[in-house]
C-alpha cells in the first residue's frame, strides 16, 4: 500500500487512517477501527489480503482498484452485520 492508497481510502474514511498505518486507536480524536461484525475486525487485514492476492498473481492494482476492493470488503462486511441484527 502507497501513500496513494492510504489517501483515497482516507477520503472515503478518515477516521480509519491512524489505524491502518499503526494498528492502534485514538478513539478520543475519533481515530478508530471499524467495528463491522459485532466483533473487531481487521480491514488492515482485509488490505494485506487483497495486496497479498495481487502480488501472488503479479497483478498490479491500481489506487483506485484497491480502494474498490476494501470498500468492496467493508460493504460486504456491513451487510453480514446487518443481517445478524436483523436476525436478533
Amino acid at each position: 500500500m502507497n501513500s496513494e492508497h492510504l489517501d483515497l481510502i482516507g477520503q472515503r474514511f478518515p477516521e480509519y487512517i491512524y489505524w491502518l498505518v499503526t494498528g492502534k486507536t485514538i478513539p478520543e480524536a475519533g481515530q478508530v477501527s471499524p467495528d463491522l461484525s459485532g466483533t473487531r475486525t481487521s480491514l488492515r487485514d482485509a488490505v494485506v489480503s487483497i495486496l497479498e492476492s495481487a502480488e501472488a498473481t503479479g497483478t498490479l492494482l491500481t489506487p483506485e482498484q484497491t480502494a474498490d476492493l476494501i470498500l468492496e470488503q467493508l460493504n460486504a462486511r456491513q451487510d453480514d452485520r446487518l443481517e445478524s441484527e436483523e436476525a436478533i
